[in-house]
């Protein structure tokens, strides 16, 4: 790596905070031969029928509004506080479920466990691997997309779930601030309570559903190619 860096002409990051981390690693770079460039980003608007949406939601027994997350299920994403911080919705007498849409990472026994210690087995799905189109019909109906991440060096989830009109709550950790920009709620990852404050906030406040609805359509198409 360190003779890759030296011989490069040119070391493109996707983010500003993915130049900062590669500058904290190998600080003797020459920063002139760093670039930012973002991810690129391509949506075409899919349309489903009633009977394809309700096929999938059948699947995967869900049978009332959602909380949708979408990635990995590994520790940085940070899956076990969205857990906590969605039993305090179910405290509080909200119908939802939480899906949880995402491969199996590293040290997910923890996650399932969570789940299991706060008895929240009927209230929470996991999908493991789902298909494209699944993926969609989850993404389309869901009410809240929810992202908690402590670490991502761009982020995709939040845009895809913008580019299907889906009201965002994401943490502002790593490059997510850059992504996300004003188009989403922002929750401190490490607070369960302002997570779940921020997952209900939009819920209950139509008018700013709508806002970040609107926001999050204009804000992915920043990332065209």
């Amino acid at each position: 790596m360190d003779r890759t860096i030296k011989t490069a002409d040119k070391l493109i990051c996707i983010s500003e905070f993915t130049a900062k981390e590669l500058k904290k690693y190998y600080p003797n770079i020459d920063d002139k031969k760093i670039e930012v460039i973002y991810n690129g980003f391509d949506y075409t608007q899919v349309n489903l029928t009633e009977k394809e949406k309700q096929s999938t939601l059948q699947k995967f027994n869900i049978n009332s509004k959602y909380l949708l997350y979408v990635g990995t299920i590994a520790p940085h994403k940070n899956i076990d506080r969205l857990i906590e911080a969605f039993k305090n919705l179910k405290e509080k007498g909200y119908k939802h479920q939480l899906v949880i849409a995402g491969k199996k990472g590293w040290m997910y026994n923890e996650v399932f466990e969570k789940v299991k210690e706060l008895n929240l087995e009927d209230f929470v799905v996991f999908t493991d691997y789902i298909s494209d189109k699944e993926l969609e019909v989850l993404y389309q109906e869901a009410d809240v997309f929810t992202f908690p991440s402590l670490y991502e060096g761009f982020g995709f989830p939040p845009i895809e779930a913008m580019a299907r009109k889906v009201p965002v709550v994401s943490s502002g950790e790593g490059a997510l601030l850059e992504v996300v920009g004003n188009a989403a709620l922002i929750s401190n990852p490490n607070d369960v309570n302002d997570i779940s404050n921020k997952i209900e906030e939009v819920i209950n406040n139509e008018e700013l559903r709508l806002d970040l609805i609107f926001k999050g359509i204009d804000r992915y198409k920043n990332f065209s190619w």
